[in-house]
């Protein structure tokens, strides 16, 4: 729910359920919004409605001006919506929510015993090559996964937007991996 001050303007009920109703659909073009600020101002002729979005990677200040202030309020949360836009590619890209394909190849294990730090191995061209493209979740998520009994998985931790590795070793543990 935003926040919201008015400065020699009267909030009604109406223009705050308009104001909640335009600054929940925010959600759906960025979803890590924290904190939401909106600032109404009247003057003699113009109205000003000021909406500050703040979050983790995300810190979005603006302004629309017009006659009344509805139409104000609807300018900057158009501008809002094009400014998270465009946060949202300059952090993700236009990859699906940043997600970056991964490469697994595993090697037999008599080739990996053969082979000495800093060498290179023989044939590793020719071993199958697998591509996943991590999941968007947790650590809880991913640990309840791993208990499926699987022997790796390569995921997008929700909290840190980094590539998270789980794995079992050899004692058929769980070691977590953060790439980044």
């Amino acid at each position: 729910m935003p926040r919201i001050m008015s400065h020699k303007y009267e909030i009604s009920d109406a223009d705050r359920e308009f104001i909640n109703g335009k600054v929940s659909r925010l959600r759906k073009f960025y979803d890590r919004i924290q904190d939401v600020n909106v600032i109404l101002d009247a003057a003699k002729r113009q109205h000003l409605a000021e909406i500050m979005l703040l979050g983790p990677h995300l810190d979005v200040h603006v302004k629309g001006e017009a006659k009344d202030m509805r139409t104000a309020f609807e300018t900057a949360i158009n501008k809002a919506e094009r400014n998270l836009k465009k946060t949202k590619d300059k952090l993700y890209g236009n990859k699906k929510h940043g997600r970056q394909s991964v490469s697994i190849r595993r090697f037999p294990d008599e080739e990996v015993l053969s082979v000495l730090p800093g060498e290179e191995a023989e044939g590793v061209e020719t071993l199958p090559k697998e591509r996943i493209e991590p999941e968007t979740m947790s650590i809880d998520e991913a640990r309840r996964r791993m208990a499926e009994d699987r022997g790796i998985l390569v995921f997008l931790n929700k909290d840190t937007d980094s590539i998270n590795i789980l794995h079992r070793n050899q004692e058929k543990q769980v070691e977590w991996i953060e790439i980044g």
